[in-house]
């Protein structure tokens, strides 16, 4: 996959975080986000109306801390999308007769992990320490000394086709009711199918917004026949 520029983003975020007190950093990131900005897809007047930018901005009661790290594991913890995503996945084991248990959740491990050193975080260019020194000759060395990551992006390009491609994000309803441009919607799929299908890892920026898109349908259809069978 090719690199583009999220990747130069992120970076730049992670040295505002590591480098700069907490207060000109928070300021820093306050002026990289746009949140006045209306993302593509979404209608103009649906954007206002809804007082979008207001939602977009992240919470300002969020504690600061003293390293990047702790504020990654706050959000992993706080985070609404990812509660959320633990709870579809809940619901999704239930529905085969298996009840979810996440041991990194447990409070006791948590509040260690708060009261690490940032030495025992990464050392020597690697990160989880901690964990590699824990599992030596527990688990095998490929994996005690990986620095990559399984990724399923491509499952989302991949689902979407399988569901009916760019005919999925045509007479759109959701567009019918003045929440996003179809237009747009359109223009957008074809940009993901073309990236990941050159290999471009830029389709990855796509994903999530076509993928929300595709569910708003789905539910406004569904939501549709309950009316009309009513």
């Amino acid at each position: 996959m090719k690199s583009n520029g999220r990747s130069a983003v992120s970076l730049i975020r992670q040295l505002v975080s590591d480098l700069f007190p907490a207060q000109i950093a928070r300021s820093i990131r306050r002026l990289q986000t746009r949140t006045d900005e209306i993302p593509v897809g979404i209608d103009p007047a649906f954007f206002h109306r809804v007082h979008l930018p207001e939602r977009m901005r992240q919470p300002k009661n969020w504690p600061e801390f003293t390293s990047r790290s702790k504020r990654w594991m706050y959000w992993s913890l706080a985070s609404g999308s990812i509660l959320h995503g633990r709870e579809l996945e809940d619901r999704l084991s239930a529905r085969f007769g298996i009840e979810q248990r996440h041991p990194l959740c447990d409070q006791r491990l948590i509040e260690f992990a708060f009261a690490l050193p940032e030495s025992q975080r990464q050392r020597e260019g690697r990160t989880k320490w901690v964990i590699r020194t824990a599992t030596k000759g527990i688990i095998s060395e490929r994996i005690r000394q990986r620095t990559d990551k399984a990724d399923f992006s491509h499952t989302f390009p991949e689902a979407l086709e399988a569901q009916g491609g760019a005919h999925l994000f045509r007479s759109l309803v959701s567009a019918s009711a003045g929440w996003v441009v179809e237009e747009q919607v359109r223009a957008r799929y074809g940009q993901m199918k073309n990236l990941y299908t050159a290999g471009d890892a830029g389709y990855i920026q796509h994903n999530w917004p076509l993928w929300m898109t595709f569910g708003i349908e789905m539910w406004f259809s569904a939501s549709s026949r309950i009316v009309n069978q009513n």
